[in-house]
């Protein structure tokens, strides 16, 4: 059914007495008198000619009036009955449900056209596996038409390259009613192999049976070539660190060198035959020398050893270097005999750790595409099923209203009356009265969901930038939050406490998304090992302004830090989690982009099996 006209223009109920029924929400009857007097009571305006009979009902959704349906006689007071009042409220509902459907299908709409232009690459098979949709990002990706793709099945992507266990450990989970998260190395049409991260979860009818499989696919062909080059580089360097020696320099208890190894000729571009004999000072090393003298002395007179990181210098052909020294002093028990200077020239493994940086940053994209990509599916299911609810919930309505439709003589029906109740009790309108408010709530709900979901996630990924730009940190937070949703609401609940007056500051959104995502992760971490199955801790995210600064405060109740762990966090490659599961970067990655990148501090206070808090102060800006 289509209406002849979209839109109609408006007409002013002001003053009118279906005002007074649309605010009080219930029918209306007035006949003769009754009706008269309760003109002058409400001070009803009159429009057009006065009725004897008058009879309103409400067109109510989700127990709020939009409209209302009203009828009137002219010439005989007692036209309408009681009985005309349950009719007319039956058609309201129906007239109000209709207009809600077709509100929906809007938003239905809407939905379909954001699943086929979505992102990833989505499939819909049956429970044998063929092939019953794809979106257009499959098509692109694979380079199967639609019509290629439907009644096959997805094993016209493989390549043989993934292993025959994968797809038996698939089948074996979702068959069971689990989701099964993995990676394809598929092979497309034109024979091209490439790389994907795939959700795929079992669709389940009211019966507890599996009706259809949904896959959620992502091309990350790109971001596993990146990890395969970056693990290659990482053995490369450690081969090359291996076959290193350290440097070695020795002085006597007059601080003159006497040995000077190969390591430290390759490192300092200075021949050993050049400084023997020599004084470390008369040496020619150009780097921080007030920093080497006062470790010395500290050295010789406190008789410890004197560890100096991350020491820049320039060797003698210009080039810079960044060296860890270790400076101890040797002798017998009653006597100081002189120095040893061990060290290790870092500079390469500085680039790579600047290189693993970025790929765990590469890293963390990938998880959290994963992530959404679940936080995405679950209100798409739910939306799925209240749609197919409504369009048997329509199919079983249908008579009822093609026989309203098609009926104009109202004598007609209340002769057929008791017909229509009859089929109203037979379908259980009010049953479908009470069910499909709920299922428009729950699909609205979904819809907006979804949205709120996308909007995070464009906000977080914000392009590289070259300058700063005003940042709103409680956006920020609130961004991060929910799209790493998936990391923290199994093991905890999330409370946030962001002041409605906090100022902004001057930054890199992008760095701070990512510094913030970092340690709200490993907040998650932290509570997973302590919570107990079926409980959950808590992460709290704080931000109040203090001077001139931003405060921003990010708890937890998990397994806390180590004491003799604390100072060393912030390190790169320091990790405290098994092998395998963490790369020690994403603290270091927060940690320079909030003191380096934007001159702001961070510190944490942890007692163990009670949780951590980490503090973070920006600028305020101006």
């Amino acid at each position: 059914m289509q209406d002849e006209k979209e839109k109609m223009s408006s007409v002013s109920l002001e003053g009118t007495i279906s005002e007074v029924v649309i605010k009080q929400k219930r029918p209306l009857l007035l006949r003769g008198k009754e009706l008269e007097e309760f003109k002058r009571k409400h001070k009803i305006k009159q429009k057009g000619a006065p009725a004897k009979c008058w009879l309103g009902v409400p067109l109510i959704v989700d127990n709020s009036a939009f409209g209302i349906l009203v009828v009137q006689d002219y010439s005989n007071p007692e036209t309408y009955t009681q009985e005309d009042v349950q009719l007319l409220e039956f058609i309201a509902v129906q007239i109000a449900a209709s207009i809600q459907r077709k509100q929906m299908e809007k938003r239905l709409i809407q939905l379909s056209r954001a699943v086929e232009q979505n992102p990833a690459s989505i499939v819909i098979t049956d429970p044998d596996g063929n092939i019953e949709y794809v979106n257009d990002k499959f098509t692109e990706i694979t380079g199967y038409s639609y019509e290629e793709a439907i009644g096959q099945n997805p094993r016209i992507l493989k390549s043989g390259e993934t292993p025959a266990q994968v797809y038996q450990i698939l089948w074996q989970t979702i068959t069971s009613g689990k989701v099964w998260k993995g990676r394809f190395h598929n092979k497309k049409k034109n024979g091209e192999l490439f790389w994907e991260e795939a959700i795929i979860r079992p669709v389940i009818d009211d019966h507890g049976k599996i009706i259809n499989y949904l896959a959620i696919k992502e091309d990350i062909t790109k971001i596993k070539e990146t990890e395969d080059a970056f693990q290659n580089l990482f053995k490369q360097n450690q081969q090359l660190l291996e076959a290193i020696t350290s440097i070695l320099i020795v002085m006597d208890h007059e601080e003159k060198i006497i040995r000077w190894n190969r390591a430290a000729e390759e490192t300092f571009g200075i021949q050993a035959q050049d400084v023997i004999g020599k004084t470390l000072l008369q040496s020619g090393i150009k780097w921080d020398w007030s920093e080497i003298t006062q470790a010395v002395q500290k050295c010789r007179d406190e008789r410890i050893r004197v560890d100096i990181p991350d020491l820049q210098l320039t060797d003698a052909t210009g080039n810079e270097h960044f060296v860890n020294l270790h400076i101890v002093n040797y002798g017998h028990e009653d006597g100081f005999s002189g120095f040893l200077i061990l060290g290790e020239d870092i500079t390469k493994w500085k680039t790579m750790q600047s290189q693993l940086i970025q790929a765990q940053k590469l890293e963390s994209v990938g998880q959290l595409a994963s992530g959404i990509a679940h936080e995405i599916n679950t209100p798409i299911q739910y939306i799925g099923d209240n749609v197919r609810f409504l369009q048997e919930t329509f199919k079983d309505t249908e008579p009822l209203l093609s026989f309203f439709n098609e009926q104009q003589n109202p004598d007609k029906l209340s002769a057929r009356y008791q017909e229509l109740m009859d089929y109203a009790r037979e379908i259980d309108l009010s049953f479908l009265l009470e069910d499909v408010p709920s299922a428009f709530e729950q699909t609205t709900e979904g819809i907006t969901r979804v949205a709120e979901i996308v909007r995070a996630m464009k906000e977080f990924t914000h392009p590289q930038q070259k300058e700063k730009e005003i940042v709103d940190i409680n956006k920020a937070l609130r961004n991060t939050i929910l799209i790493s949703r998936n990391e923290w609401k199994y093991v905890a609940d999330m409370e946030t406490r962001l002041s409605d007056s906090l100022p902004t500051t001057l930054g890199y959104l992008g760095e701070l998304n990512q510094a913030f995502l970092n340690i709200i992760v490993n907040a998650a971490h932290a509570v997973k090992e302590v919570v107990k199955k079926g409980e959950k801790g808590k992460i709290t995210v704080t931000t109040y302004s203090k001077g001139d600064s931003i405060r921003i405060e990010i708890s937890d109740t998990g397994c806390g830090i180590k004491k003799e762990h604390l100072n060393k966090i912030f390190d790169p490659f320091f990790t405290t989690k098994e092998v395998g599961k963490g790369t020690g970067q994403g603290l270091t990655i927060a940690y320079n982009a909030i003191t380096q990148k934007h001159g702001g501090k961070i510190w944490c206070e942890s007692e163990r099996n009670k949780g951590t808090t980490f503090f973070i102060e920006l600028p305020v800006s101006f």
